[in-house]
């Protein structure tokens, strides 16, 4: 069937380029990491790259969850009473923390290039952000436990479903769903304040006289780079975060389904299983390219990757050019042959021998 090799292959893709590319993400950051003692005089490049390398971490969880989704696909006798809840509780929290990261990061982007507050309420801030992110996780998690309890097969035992029959349910739900959709506003707000201030800098520069008709290069790309991540973001969250407002049937479709297009009880809504399909494949998505947005094209992190490459390949110069520490050890065999050898004569015609061929000796 043609939709199997369709929605594998986009998985597969998926998979890939968020595994690799995350990876790469990780690799990158810590290679090139800067020493630090206090957390309170980390630079603002210091803690964003901390934020990648976490948010590269959660990312490629998130993407290696969708493996389990080709298992099943892949294999339509495959029993998966326990996948289906073993894959929920792996999946939603990891998205959950991708989702926060993201938040997390706009909010320090937007403290540090707004700047609202004088230094020192800013450092405070800086460091309740985390704090407050973790404690809105640990609520988020406990009402996604509440609903991981009401996981269950269908009943054609061929599908996932979630049955929320109690009232517990379905305020954990609404809980998940406001706590996702104020993330998503955080993430959308602040890259737009950000936008809008940088853009009012412009045209107070140019209510001062300055001669400027249009703005600078760099300002439009920087302005159009932040769109483009807000939009990206609201793209692949928005439709899933709607989906828990709707009914149980769509939302259990979206969250929890892995084998839409091959239950035989539902080719009458083909349609809106590819549609509740799509949906869901768009998180694993964000997950996929967050490394180009946060990593790849982050100039900063750029920077510091050129200047420590450009430091190795001086330091690796130095040292094959340094006839000191290249010959040294020669010399020191040398220097022990000599003083043991009886025929000084002979060592000594060795030695100019050697200096004939190109190495030099120093006697001390």
């Amino acid at each position: 069937m043609w939709e199997t090799y369709l929605l594998a292959s986009a998985y597969v893709l998926t998979v890939k380029v968020g595994v690799c590319g995350n990876l790469w993400a990780i690799g990158t950051v810590l290679r090139n990491r800067r020493p630090y003692n206090n957390i309170m005089r980390m630079s603002p490049s210091d803690r964003l790259r901390i934020y990648i390398s976490i948010l590269a971490i959660i990312d490629l969880i998130v993407t290696l969850t969708l493996i389990s989704r080709i298992i099943f696909i892949s294999t339509s006798n495959l029993n998966f009473d326990f996948g289906c809840r073993l894959n929920f509780i792996i999946e939603h929290p990891a998205k959950l923390a991708s989702l926060t990261c993201l938040a997390c990061i706009s909010v320090e982007r937007y403290i540090t290039v707004r700047k609202p507050f004088n230094s020192e309420i800013r450092k405070q801030l800086l460091l309740i952000v985390p704090c407050v992110a973790v404690i809105i996780y640990l609520i988020t998690l406990a009402a996604l436990f509440i609903e991981f309890q009401a996981i269950t097969l269908a009943d054609n035992q061929f599908d996932c479903t979630l049955r929320i029959v109690y009232l517990s349910g379905f305020i954990a739900r609404l809980i998940t769903a406001i706590i996702f959709l104020s993330l998503l506003a955080i993430v959308s707000i602040n890259y737009g304040q950000i936008v809008r201030h940088v853009r009012r800098k412009f045209s107070k520069r140019k209510a001062r006289g300055y001669k400027v008709i249009s703005p600078p290069r760099y300002m439009r790309q920087m302005t159009s780079t932040i769109i483009r991540v807000a939009v990206f973001h609201v793209i692949c969250w928005l439709p899933s975060i709607i989906s828990y407002f709707l009914s149980n049937e769509i939302f259990s479709m979206v969250t929890v389904s892995v084998r839409l297009l091959y239950n035989p009880n539902s080719s009458s809504k083909y349609l809106q299983n590819w549609f509740a399909l799509v949906i869901s494949w768009l998180t694993y998505v964000n997950s996929a390219f967050n490394w180009i947005l946060y990593a790849a094209m982050n100039k900063d992190l750029q920077m510091l990757v050129r200047a420590n490459t450009e430091r190795r390949k001086r330091s690796t110069l130095s040292q094959i050019s340094s006839p000191f520490t290249t010959k040294r050890p020669f010399y020191n065999s040398l220097r022990i042959l000599h003083a043991n050898s009886p025929n000084r004569k002979s060592l000594e015609d060795l030695t100019m021998s050697s200096s004939n061929s190109g190495f030099s000796f120093r006697y001390f």
